[in-house]
């Protein structure tokens, strides 16, 4: 879903630097661009480019997994250092390319300053803009707290949630646990079929207090609503406020009400 930030899939930076990168080359020839011979352009902006969008999706890829301590200023110190790193790597193959390659042994007059300047500033915006997404999301209340998950069933175990009823039981994997739902003196569970991924449900008679005891060995599940269970491993955002909040399953694009408690200890916990 997502990995180190609140929005996007991870390729959406680094296609936006390369494009950006190429664009800015060929139309206003930074770098002494305009000095180059014709070939040498489209082949050092399309290198340029490519740099810069490999490089950012290297860095975005090793940005550690959302988590409750998520900080947005880490990603953005990360930012600038990838922008300062490709950079310098672009300046390197340039002067590679030009004594080993296209064998122009006078360079155009491009210093590494300049050339790491105007690097940043064609990298920096795209990064600056999407970091600013990012600000008015999280001071809006839209938080990230979940990452990526690649498969449904990681460890093969699972739980066994048993009834007041007659044989009545609910066999489930812990990670395909979605949320639950209190209805009168029953329990209506939502989780993920293993096998298609589909979203399946299965009603209890037990209050959701017992459910919830039932599950005490699994710390990620937990009551955030006096009628409400959620599996806070599954990818979510809280939306709203103190007063009203609800929050939002990623995967399914439902909402469901968070409790004022439960609010103002997770916005402690992402402080």
């Amino acid at each position: 879903m997502v990995k180190g930030f609140a929005i996007g899939p991870i390729w959406i930076v680094p296609v936006l630097s390369a494009l950006s990168h190429i664009f800015i080359d060929i139309r206003f020839m930074p770098y002494g661009f305009s000095l180059y011979p014709a070939n040498v352009k489209i082949i050092m902006s399309l290198i340029y480019g490519i740099v810069m969008g490999g490089g950012f999706y290297l860095a975005l890829s090793m940005l550690p997994k959302a988590s409750p301590v998520w900080k947005l200023w880490k990603e953005v110190l990360w930012l600038f250092f990838t922008v300062f790193s490709i950079t310098s790597i672009n300046y390197l193959i340039r002067q590679y390319l030009f004594l080993n390659v296209f064998y122009i042994e006078s360079l155009f007059p491009v210093t590494y300053f300049r050339f790491l300047l105007v690097g940043a500033e064609v990298a920096g915006v795209t990064a600056v803009v999407f970091e600013f997404l990012q600000f008015v999301m999280i001071k809006s209340g839209l938080q990230i707290v979940s990452a990526e998950t690649d498969t449904l069933v990681t460890e093969g175990k699972t739980i066994c949630v048993v009834g007041n009823g007659k044989n009545e039981q609910l066999v489930f994997y812990p990670e395909t646990f979605v949320y639950a739902q209190s209805d009168g003196n029953y329990v209506k569970a939502f989780y993920f079929n293993p096998e298609d991924g589909t979203l399946e449900n299965e009603m209890l008679r037990l209050s959701l207090q017992d459910f919830l005891e039932q599950l005490s060995d699994f710390d990620d599940i937990v009551r955030i609503h006096k009628s409400f269970l959620f599996n806070l491993s599954q990818p979510y955002v809280i939306l709203g406020n103190s007063r009203k909040a609800n929050l939002k399953i990623l995967p399914l694009e439902v909402e469901i009400p968070v409790s004022r408690p439960f609010y103002l200890e997770h916005q402690r916990d992402m402080k």
